[in-house]
Protein backbone atom coordinates (compact mmCIF):
# COMPACT_ATOMS: atom_id res chain seq x y z
CA UNK A 1 0.00 0.00 0.00
CA UNK A 2 1.11 3.01 -0.99
CA UNK A 3 1.61 5.63 2.10
CA UNK A 4 1.94 9.51 1.83
CA UNK A 5 5.13 10.77 3.26
CA UNK A 6 7.14 13.81 3.52
CA UNK A 7 10.67 12.14 3.09
CA UNK A 8 12.44 10.57 0.60
CA UNK A 9 14.39 8.14 2.29
CA UNK A 10 14.66 6.61 5.74
CA UNK A 11 17.71 5.82 8.09
CA UNK A 12 17.57 4.02 11.36
CA UNK A 13 20.16 4.82 13.82
CA UNK A 14 20.59 3.13 17.22
CA UNK A 15 22.31 5.47 19.98
CA UNK A 16 24.25 2.94 22.31
CA UNK A 17 26.52 2.48 25.22
CA UNK A 18 26.32 2.32 29.25
CA UNK A 19 24.21 3.96 31.48
CA UNK A 20 24.53 7.92 32.25
CA UNK A 21 26.70 8.01 29.40
CA UNK A 22 24.49 10.85 27.74
CA UNK A 23 22.44 9.08 25.09
CA UNK A 24 19.13 10.23 26.13
CA UNK A 25 20.42 14.03 26.16
CA UNK A 26 22.71 13.51 22.91
CA UNK A 27 18.77 12.79 20.83
CA UNK A 28 17.42 15.32 22.77
CA UNK A 29 19.79 17.83 21.99
CA UNK A 30 20.00 16.87 18.31
CA UNK A 31 16.11 16.34 17.55
CA UNK A 32 14.70 19.42 20.22
CA UNK A 33 17.60 21.18 21.32
CA UNK A 34 16.84 20.50 24.87
CA UNK A 35 19.15 19.21 27.76
CA UNK A 36 18.32 17.74 31.36
CA UNK A 37 20.98 17.82 34.00
CA UNK A 38 18.16 15.55 35.71
CA UNK A 39 19.14 11.71 35.31
CA UNK A 40 16.70 9.50 34.79
CA UNK A 41 17.22 5.71 33.37
CA UNK A 42 15.69 4.99 29.64
CA UNK A 43 13.36 2.05 30.57
CA UNK A 44 12.21 -0.19 27.88
CA UNK A 45 13.31 1.44 24.57
CA UNK A 46 11.83 4.81 22.35
CA UNK A 47 13.00 6.41 19.57
CA UNK A 48 12.83 9.92 18.25
CA UNK A 49 12.47 11.39 14.73
CA UNK A 50 13.85 14.32 12.86
CA UNK A 51 14.30 15.04 9.00
CA UNK A 52 17.73 16.42 7.58
CA UNK A 53 18.22 17.29 3.98
CA UNK A 54 21.50 15.43 3.03
CA UNK A 55 22.53 14.58 -1.02
CA UNK A 56 20.03 17.17 -1.82
CA UNK A 57 16.97 14.61 -0.47
CA UNK A 58 15.08 14.72 2.15
CA UNK A 59 15.79 12.17 4.73
CA UNK A 60 14.10 10.50 7.54
CA UNK A 61 16.19 9.76 10.99
CA UNK A 62 14.55 7.33 13.20
CA UNK A 63 16.28 7.60 16.28
CA UNK A 64 16.33 4.83 19.19
CA UNK A 65 17.43 5.44 22.34
CA UNK A 66 19.05 2.27 23.63
CA UNK A 67 18.91 0.62 27.58
CA UNK A 68 22.18 0.17 28.99
CA UNK A 69 21.92 -2.00 31.60
CA UNK A 70 22.97 -5.53 30.54
CA UNK A 71 20.17 -7.45 31.42
CA UNK A 72 18.49 -5.83 28.94
CA UNK A 73 20.73 -6.86 26.19
CA UNK A 74 18.62 -9.16 24.45
CA UNK A 75 16.72 -5.73 23.45
CA UNK A 76 19.63 -4.07 22.45
CA UNK A 77 20.43 -7.37 20.11
CA UNK A 78 17.13 -7.00 18.83
CA UNK A 79 17.64 -3.36 17.48
CA UNK A 80 20.90 -4.13 16.46
CA UNK A 81 19.34 -6.29 13.31
CA UNK A 82 16.97 -3.15 12.44
CA UNK A 83 18.90 -0.04 12.77
CA UNK A 84 21.78 1.20 9.69
CA UNK A 85 23.87 2.45 11.84
CA UNK A 86 25.01 3.37 15.77
CA UNK A 87 26.68 6.33 17.69
CA UNK A 88 28.57 4.08 20.01
CA UNK A 89 29.03 7.06 23.63
CA UNK A 90 31.23 6.33 26.50
CA UNK A 91 31.55 9.26 28.72
CA UNK A 92 34.95 10.86 29.14
CA UNK A 93 34.56 11.45 33.02
CA UNK A 94 33.30 7.82 33.12
CA UNK A 95 36.38 4.95 33.31
CA UNK A 96 33.98 2.35 32.86
CA UNK A 97 31.84 3.32 30.70
CA UNK A 98 35.43 3.31 28.20
CA UNK A 99 36.69 0.16 29.29
CA UNK A 100 33.42 -1.51 28.75
CA UNK A 101 33.63 -0.56 24.94
CA UNK A 102 35.36 -3.49 23.71
CA UNK A 103 32.41 -5.80 24.97
CA UNK A 104 29.43 -3.57 22.89
CA UNK A 105 32.23 -3.80 19.80
CA UNK A 106 31.52 -7.57 19.94
CA UNK A 107 27.93 -7.47 20.92
CA UNK A 108 27.62 -5.43 17.65
CA UNK A 109 29.86 -7.95 15.41
CA UNK A 110 28.24 -10.57 16.37
CA UNK A 111 25.36 -9.43 14.99
CA UNK A 112 26.52 -7.53 11.83
CA UNK A 113 30.12 -7.10 11.37
CA UNK A 114 29.82 -4.41 8.80
CA UNK A 115 27.71 -2.01 10.86
CA UNK A 116 28.50 1.18 10.20
CA UNK A 117 29.53 2.89 13.79
CA UNK A 118 30.18 6.63 15.17
CA UNK A 119 32.45 6.67 17.95
CA UNK A 120 31.17 9.54 20.80
CA UNK A 121 32.88 10.79 23.64
CA UNK A 122 30.05 12.69 25.43
CA UNK A 123 30.88 15.51 28.22
CA UNK A 124 33.77 17.37 26.56
CA UNK A 125 32.71 19.92 28.69
CA UNK A 126 33.46 18.62 31.72
CA UNK A 127 37.47 18.80 30.86
CA UNK A 128 38.38 19.33 34.36
CA UNK A 129 36.75 16.01 35.17
CA UNK A 130 38.14 14.16 32.05
CA UNK A 131 39.76 10.85 33.17
CA UNK A 132 40.15 9.60 29.52
CA UNK A 133 41.89 11.74 26.61
CA UNK A 134 41.50 12.16 23.59
CA UNK A 135 44.31 10.02 22.15
CA UNK A 136 42.89 7.41 23.75
CA UNK A 137 39.66 7.85 21.87
CA UNK A 138 41.25 8.57 18.60
CA UNK A 139 43.73 5.43 19.29
CA UNK A 140 40.67 2.74 20.15
CA UNK A 141 39.16 4.16 17.01
CA UNK A 142 41.62 3.68 14.84
CA UNK A 143 42.09 -0.30 16.41
CA UNK A 144 38.52 -0.77 15.42
CA UNK A 145 38.26 1.28 12.04
CA UNK A 146 35.43 3.27 13.37
CA UNK A 147 35.49 7.47 13.01
CA UNK A 148 35.69 9.21 16.67
CA UNK A 149 34.17 12.46 17.49
CA UNK A 150 33.94 14.20 20.88
CA UNK A 151 31.01 15.75 21.69
CA UNK A 152 28.65 17.64 24.54
CA UNK A 153 24.94 17.51 24.77
CA UNK A 154 25.01 19.65 27.40
CA UNK A 155 26.17 23.07 25.51
CA UNK A 156 25.41 21.11 21.72
CA UNK A 157 28.85 20.60 20.66
CA UNK A 158 29.52 18.71 17.33
CA UNK A 159 26.24 16.68 18.06
CA UNK A 160 25.02 17.51 14.80
CA UNK A 161 28.04 16.75 13.10
CA UNK A 162 28.13 13.07 14.59
CA UNK A 163 24.42 12.32 13.23
CA UNK A 164 25.15 13.63 10.18
CA UNK A 165 29.05 11.50 9.57
CA UNK A 166 27.01 8.32 10.51
CA UNK A 167 24.52 9.40 8.31
CA UNK A 168 26.78 9.97 5.04
CA UNK A 169 28.80 6.94 6.04
CA UNK A 170 25.81 4.76 5.69
CA UNK A 171 24.44 6.14 2.53
CA UNK A 172 28.18 6.00 1.44
CA UNK A 173 28.13 2.12 1.88
CA UNK A 174 24.48 1.64 0.13
CA UNK A 175 25.80 3.61 -2.85
CA UNK A 176 28.88 1.19 -3.15
CA UNK A 177 27.02 -2.10 -3.02
CA UNK A 178 24.26 -0.57 -5.34
CA UNK A 179 27.00 0.10 -7.78
CA UNK A 180 27.82 -3.63 -7.47
CA UNK A 181 24.64 -5.16 -7.36
CA UNK A 182 23.82 -3.08 -10.46
CA UNK A 183 21.88 0.27 -11.13
CA UNK A 184 18.63 -1.49 -11.65
CA UNK A 185 18.77 -2.04 -7.69
CA UNK A 186 18.14 1.33 -7.43
CA UNK A 187 14.87 1.21 -9.12
CA UNK A 188 13.35 -1.48 -6.93
CA UNK A 189 10.65 -0.63 -4.69
CA UNK A 190 11.69 -2.24 -2.08
CA UNK A 191 16.08 -1.78 -2.07
CA UNK A 192 17.39 -4.97 0.52
CA UNK A 193 21.04 -5.13 0.09
CA UNK A 194 22.94 -8.29 1.40
CA UNK A 195 26.33 -9.54 1.53
CA UNK A 196 26.84 -12.39 3.43
CA UNK A 197 26.21 -11.03 7.02
CA UNK A 198 25.92 -7.16 6.35
CA UNK A 199 22.47 -5.67 5.67
CA UNK A 200 21.26 -1.90 4.81
CA UNK A 201 17.93 -1.55 4.15
CA UNK A 202 17.40 1.89 2.71
CA UNK A 203 14.02 3.33 1.83
CA UNK A 204 14.16 5.30 -1.87
CA UNK A 205 11.57 6.98 -3.90
CA UNK A 206 12.57 6.50 -7.25
CA UNK A 207 8.63 6.67 -8.52
CA UNK A 208 7.11 9.23 -7.55
CA UNK A 209 8.06 12.41 -5.19
CA UNK A 210 6.43 11.22 -1.81
CA UNK A 211 5.10 8.21 -2.25
CA UNK A 212 7.02 5.36 -0.51
CA UNK A 213 6.73 1.64 0.53
CA UNK A 214 7.54 0.17 2.93
CA UNK A 215 10.94 -1.71 3.01
CA UNK A 216 10.97 -3.68 6.59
Amino acid sequence: MNVQTDFESLIKILVLGDLNVGKTNIINQYTEKKFDNNYVATLGIDFKTKNIQLNNKTIKLQIWDSVGQEKYMSINRNLFMKVQGILLVYDITNQDSFDHLDNWMKKIKEVNEFMPIILIANKCDLEEDRVISINEGDDFAVRNHITFIEVSACNDTHIDLAFRKLCEEIIRRFEERAKKFGDDLLNNDINIISETRESIFFLENKKKKGICKKCC
